[in-house]
């Protein structure tokens, strides 16, 4: 049988790289975008001590001037009140994920151990308890502005309500 060979008088010219599609002028070009972004008016106030934002903050905000984000509040048990935006189809997971990202970055010489916080605590909005990472958030009926909280782990057994100490569960009075 026959094979097929390229002539060898063909000359096939190297490929050329385009100066705007490599990796400087990829970088280039979005620090031009962020920039213009950044000269609108609804966008202007995005910069922190002097820092400029990352993209993902400026598209939260921008989805939240056109209604596709939501600002949640969280309070912490010692009081203070964080604020959080998150698109609308967000779930407990970005919640949470989000949450220690803004809290790693008020505490940055502390180091915050999230297993464990996460095995002592929940989140709770309302009454209920925000376990499952899947869960959509609009499922409990959480919208924008609303007033998320961190509580102790409660679990439901066959006697009653449970608060998790140590190793063992131990029953407490429902309220």
């Amino acid at each position: 049988f026959l094979r097929w060979t390229a002539p060898m008088n063909i000359a096939v010219p190297p490929p050329t790289i385009d100066p705007v599609d490599d990796a400087e002028g990829r970088l280039r070009r979005a620090k031009d975008t962020l920039e213009a972004l950044l000269q609108d008016p609804l966008l202007s106030d995005m910069r922190k001590d002097g820092r400029d934002p990352d993209l993902e903050t400026v598209e939260l905000q921008i989805a939240l001037e056109k209604g596709l984000a939501m600002t949640l509040h969280v309070l912490r048990m010692d009081g203070v009140r964080i604020s959080l935006v998150l698109r609308q189809n967000a779930t407990v997971g970005d919640l949470r994920l989000k949450l220690q990202q803004q809290i790693d970055q008020m505490n940055s010489p502390t180091h915050i151990c999230w297993r464990s916080v996460w095995k002592r605590t929940c989140l709770m909005f309302e009454s209920h308890q925000l376990l499952l990472n899947h869960v959509r958030l609009k499922t409990p009926g959480i919208r924008d502005n609303s007033e998320i909280h961190f509580s102790k782990l409660i679990y439901r057994g066959k006697r009653g309500l449970f608060r998790k100490k140590t190793n063992r569960a131990e029953p407490f009075p429902s309220p």
